[in-house]
């Protein structure tokens, strides 16, 4: 019962901050003007040096386990979620445009602004390198995968949309780290990266609340319950189990069962609704989806979560 409580614990600020960003847009104090800058900072400055301080020094992202497997299950998981989405949808007997919006907003989970506080809370910050490594995967498959099943097009039609800086951050962090030079790393230049990394995690939360905000409006549950009631199960009931049988393969770390277990409790991610605006597909579908599963995920990631930890062996009873 006490990792239930810490699951809680770790999570309840997440939701917090979300509704505060949510506060701030309504009461002007976040505008939308302010959001294409902040997102530029949250990518290119604050976002990488996160990313550098947990990986330089960091044992666990040393790990060759880690540094194979978490990038490729990153892409897998990805991969397994539209896949499943795909055919749920299929099922549904949606048309093309509602289809691919259904695939992407129920087959991408939200891998960066929830798990991160969750990882550091209760895994500390060497396993948060270990999520670093891990997302990796998760960015190609949505700019490869993903863009692919948005537009029915190529491949390779995303590549040119990856955010460099964020992949660099993790080159670097590992290069430095394989090559025996974390040492040399001047302890004022990982301090500073220390404060503008702790930006990072708050404020991304904030400008998720501001945008779920902004959206509200597209919200349409009405004549949609048969696809969010199967769209949520797909998200949060069998995807889940998929993931949790992932972290039971041998061979794997702790940290990388950890990282697992917590991506498994996620709920559908933001970033399809933006993808999909861009390509005008089925805004109010996805949308719907992802309030849907993140209203429900609030209930649903502490059980998840200690079950989780429970199956791999992070705690002693389901109860």
């Amino acid at each position: 019962m006490e990792t239930f409580y810490q699951v809680l614990n770790a999570a309840v600020p997440v939701y917090l901050l979300i509704t505060v960003g949510v506060a701030v847009r309504l009461a002007g104090v976040l505008t939308a003007e302010a959001d294409a800058s902040i997102l530029r900072l949250l990518i290119n400055l604050l976002m990488p040096s996160l990313i550098l301080v947990s990986l330089i020094g960091n044992e666990f992202a040393s790990d060759p386990v880690n540094l194979i497997a978490g990038p490729l299950l990153g892409y897998g998981t990805v991969a397994v979620g539209i896949g499943g989405a795909w055919v749920a949808g299929r099922l549904l007997g949606l048309p093309e445009l509602p289809q691919r919006a259904f695939a992407l907003a129920v087959g991408l989970y939200n891998y960066g602004y929830i798990p991160l506080p969750l990882v550091l809370a209760l895994f500390g910050p060497e396993s948060l390198g270990v999520l670093f490594l891990f997302n990796t995967g998760t960015e190609l498959a949505i700019w490869t995968l993903g863009i692919m099943v948005l537009r029915g097009g190529h491949w390779r039609d995303g590549w040119r949309r990856i955010q460099p800086a964020p992949v660099l951050a993790v080159i670097v962090g590992v290069g430095i780290n394989l090559l025996g030079l974390s040492a040399a790393v001047p302890g004022v230049l990982l301090s500073g990266l220390g404060m503008l990394g702790g930006c990072a995690i708050p404020l991304g939360i904030l400008l998720v609340g501001a945008t779920a905000c902004d959206l509200r409006g597209d919200i349409r549950l009405a004549g949609r319950g048969r696809e969010v009631g199967t769209a949520l199960l797909v998200r949060m009931v069998l995807l889940p189990a998929v993931f949790l049988l992932l972290a039971l393969l041998p061979g794997l770390t702790p940290a990388l069962r950890d990282i697992l277990v917590i991506q498994a409790a996620m709920p559908s991610a933001m970033l399809p609704i933006i993808l999909i605006k861009m390509e005008k597909g089925d805004v109010p579908l996805a949308l719907t989806i992802v309030i849907a599963s993140s209203v429900l995920s609030f209930f649903t990631i502490p059980f998840v979560i200690k079950l989780g930890l429970w199956l791999t062996g992070g705690s002693d009873s389901p109860a």
